[in-house]
């Protein structure tokens, strides 16, 4: 029954209330499990890519002394190796202007 302070309601109106409650609720813990599911996936990727980097400074540590044996091994060849790059090099720049 109405009272003067409160208004009558539909009989829907609070089970729509109550759904709506659930909606809000469960949207929530949508994105929580969302929000963790992807700070996980960001973890496993920045583990990744410092493995990646850690590979990449290995192999580059790896070429540069290879590449240090073979000049001490050939001083000449190498030397000859320099000089034939560095005219490439400077007669495309003299092209270039």
């Amino acid at each position: 029954m109405e009272t003067m302070h409160e208004p009558m309601r539909p009989r829907g109106t609070e089970e729509l209330r109550r759904s709506a409650r659930h909606l809000r609720e469960d949207a929530r813990d949508l994105g929580t499990a969302a929000r963790h599911v992807a700070e996980d996936s960001l973890a496993d990727v920045q583990r990744q890519a410092a493995c990646y980097a850690r590979m990449g400074r290995d192999q580059l540590g790896q070429l540069r002394s290879s590449t240090e044996e073979w000049i001490a091994a050939r001083p000449l060849t190498a030397l000859g190796i320099a000089a034939g790059v560095g005219l490439l090099i400077g007669a495309c720049l003299l092209r270039r202007t």
